[in-house]
């Protein structure tokens, strides 16, 4: 009979379960099978080990330090996703062993219920079972056309390359999280952060994937081919203008705040008194740089989500708070504008990341607070199975041409009629983005008198929507891009 070796690192931070492994694997007759180990107390001297030389499996207590729940295995996963992994567990951990599995662990054992030919069985089983499941990979892989698979609960189990570069999101990333998806498979649009707005063709199979029932869910072109993403040479110059935006903002904010400082030296009068004029200029100056850091920020803000960096934490939520947190704010207010908030309720919860969306409607408060003659009116509804949320004012309407430029960067600025500089031009950008991401939209309308700024967000679904992945994908039956009304015709210069 032919002896086989196993290259096998454990990670294991108990002393007496290590030497326990150990003696397992190296007991038997020198005829059978070897079992070369490698021990390591800690996943972060595990990482330094694999990133050194190769195994054949991977043994990891799910009770090592520095493994929280399941981070050291997916950390541990994304670093070697080709090594088999065996988990040893206690009695109370094996539900998370459970989950593990469905993730791409091969198998597990319970402590204190294994033995030596247990544990040399399930180690030749997992590298077996690994093999057939790269082999498996391996022709996904290969597959031109965008193809994912998620469990029963929708959580992503593998992603391949054509995936991968369709969505702009390393599939690490995507692997393990919840993959909000229709259903029903036809023509759906694809919103992600890191790659260009596409429609595609999704179909959705049953299928089984390590033992468990599964879903293969396929994106390709309306021939049946291919979904072509966004090019990897427009890809480098999106990131190359991001980075640029960046640091435009970054070094022009820190210019203007070493302004603001002088300025404030001028105010305290060190030189001595200033006149009556002088002291206006310096007020002009202060406040023009205050508006300029704004919209640096604002910019910073804009390339960071078109770059991806922004992390949702998303949540479940229930409307009425958070209204009710805004208004909170608006009591401090002044002026003689007033804020009516319609009742709202029975509304469904939604997911979403509270502080974002608050800031959204922030930012339509302020602007209908600038334009309303007498008051401001914030309201929420139901709308297709989510919540509409809507601030209107009762100012000066805007013109239907100037609708579709709302929500372009920098496209509506102006000049107040006081002389003010610049007002707006960027908050509904971000605004637009933050909702997007919220797999949500916003728009705008107006008529002779008055404005009105909705935007939509889907219901709370824990399957589909609690924690979310940073950089959020999701797939819809319809597009997530503003949408414009307007009844009649209304005055223009009105910024936004």
């Amino acid at each position: 009979m032919s002896s086989k070796a196993y290259k096998v690192l454990l990670i294991e931070g108990d002393a007496n379960e290590a030497s326990l492994v150990k003696r397992y694997l190296g007991e038997g007759a020198p005829s059978t099978d070897r079992f070369e180990l490698t021990e390591s107390v800690r996943v972060s001297s595990a990482c330094h080990a694999l990133a050194r030389e190769d195994f054949d499996v991977i043994i990891l207590d799910l009770q090592v330090p520095q493994n929280v729940g399941l981070e050291g295995f997916h950390r541990i996963r994304a670093q070697r996703p080709e090594i088999a992994i065996v988990l040893l567990t206690d009695l109370n951990d094996e539900s998370l062993a459970i989950q593990a599995l469905k993730q791409g662990a091969q198998d597990y054992l319970v402590k204190g219920t294994m033995d030596c030919c247990m544990l040399r069985r399930v180690v030749r089983y997992a590298v077996e079972r690994k093999k057939l499941a790269s082999l498996v990979e391996s022709l996904l892989d290969k597959d031109a056309a965008a193809k994912l698979i998620v469990d029963a609960d929708a959580v992503v189990l593998y992603v391949n390359r054509a995936a991968e570069a369709l969505f702009g999101v390393a599939r690490a990333e995507l692997a393990g999280k919840p993959f909000a998806y229709p259903r029903e498979a036809g023509s759906v649009t694809i919103v992600s952060p890191k790659a260009a707005e596409l429609s595609a063709e999704m179909s959705v199979g049953s299928i089984e994937w390590n033992g468990e029932p599964a879903r293969l869910i396929s994106f390709t072109g309306p021939a049946n081919e291919a979904v072509v993403p966004m090019g990897a040479e427009r890809r480098r110059l999106d990131e190359i203008k991001s980075r640029f935006t960046r640091r435009l903002s970054h070094e022009m904010r820190n210019t203007l705040s070493t302004v603001k400082t002088a300025v404030f030296c001028l105010n305290d009068a060190p030189t001595g008194p200033l006149s009556t004029r002088q002291a206006r200029l310096v007020d002009m100056i202060s406040r023009n740089v205050d508006r300029q850091i704004r919209i640096f920020d604002k910019l910073n803000d804009l390339a960071r989500f078109k770059a991806g960096k922004l992390t949702l934490d998303v949540r479940r939520l229930e409307v009425p708070a958070l209204l009710d947190e805004i208004t909170r704010e608006s009591e401090f207010r002044g002026g003689p504008r007033r804020l009516e908030v319609e009742p709202s309720a029975g509304l469904p919860p939604i997911a979403g990341d509270a502080d974002l969306l608050l800031q959204v409607l922030r930012g339509l408060l302020d602007n209908a607070f600038r334009y309303a003659k007498d008051k401001v009116t914030l309201s929420a509804s139901r709308e297709e199975g989510g919540v509409k949320v809507t601030v209107a004012d009762d100012g000066e309407g805007i013109s239907q041409e100037r609708l579709p430029g709302l929500f372009t960067p920098f496209d509506q600025l102006d000049r107040r009629p006081d002389g003010e500089a610049f007002q707006g031009g960027l908050g509904l950008t971000i605004s637009r983005e933050i909702i997007a991401a919220h797999g949500g939209r916003i728009w705008a309308e107006s008529g002779d008198a008055g404005s009105r700024f909705s935007f939509t967000l889907p219901p709370y679904s824990p399957s589909e929507r609690e924690s979310a992945p940073p950089n959020k994908i999701f797939v819809s039956n319809s597009r997530s891009k503003p949408t414009y009304a307007a009844a009649g015709t209304a005055p223009k210069g009105r910024a936004s």
